[in-house]
């Protein structure tokens, strides 16, 4: 019809934008996308490795400690280069980031070990939900500790 107002798109210019467009003008939603991409990757390292191990015989606290240090090490790398963008390695905020994902690594093994000893739960159906407990309490202490500028 004309004369009948169009829909505004992302990034139009229309203050009628769509949802995303309110994401790509959001530093911090943006960061946070990029965290949780990263941290799918890091999660599925976590989980497969995990799973490996256990189904190796390993027991399964063990095998979170040695899946979540890999999964760690891939999180610290893609999020220094890609979601905080903070340059060449630094001792400092490698230092920060283990902090912070050793917090992560105790909310891992206490969920963990709470869902399965209490609940019989599923080794590995408790280990993804450890998982978002550890997303939670992780992103924060990265955001505004480790990469904070």
């Amino acid at each position: 019809m004309a004369g009948a107002p169009r829909q505004g798109r992302p990034g139009s210019g229309n203050p009628e934008r769509g949802r995303l467009g309110g994401v790509r003008a959001n530093p911090h939603a943006q960061q946070f996308i990029k965290y949780a991409m990263v941290g799918l990757s890091s999660t599925a390292i976590n989980f497969v490795l995990f799973g490996l191990l256990v189904f190796s015989g390993i027991h399964y606290l063990a095998a979170a400690v040695v899946a979540y240090a890999v999964a760690t090490l891939n999180g610290y790398v893609l999020n220094s280069r890609w979601t905080y963008r903070g340059g060449t390695h630094s001792n400092t905020r490698f230092l920060k980031f283990s902090v912070i994902q050793l917090s992560g690594l105790v909310v891992n093994l206490l969920v963990l070990a709470f869902l399965v000893e209490n609940f019989a739960l599923n080794k590995l159906l408790a280990q993804v939900v450890a998982n978002a407990f550890v997303v939670l309490t992780t992103f924060g202490g990265n955001k505004f500790w480790t990469f904070r500028r």
